[in-house]
């Protein structure tokens, strides 16, 4: 029973392996669209972050802005660049980037 589950385990791993897409390119000036559709559960009232307060906008916003600087949690080193390529702490609440 166990080499047969292990069997069909190899499988599925193997069949996910290699269905990852057909290897056709888009032809050049292809009329493929530029925009993509998403389902939120309501508008933003306003498209600056720093305004709203929804959690839910916080997902439109994280896809839309990107940041200066990040907080580095995987290494807990602090910050690490975003668009920002450096930055100097002038005194506890001024950053200058």
């Amino acid at each position: 029973m166990k080499k047969f589950l292990l069997v069909c385990l190899i499988a599925l791993l193997a069949v996910s392996a290699f269905a990852g897409g057909s290897g056709e390119k888009a032809a050049k000036g292809s009329d493929m669209p530029k925009e993509i559709t998403v389902a939120i559960p309501a508008l933003p009232a306003t498209m600056e972050p720093g305004k709203e307060v929804l959690v839910s906008m916080y997902r439109v916003f994280m896809n839309v802005y990107d940041n200066l600087i990040f907080t580095d949690y995987q290494n807990n080193t602090g910050m690490m660049p975003g668009l920002a390529e450096s930055w100097k702490q002038i005194d506890s609440q001024t950053l200058e980037v």
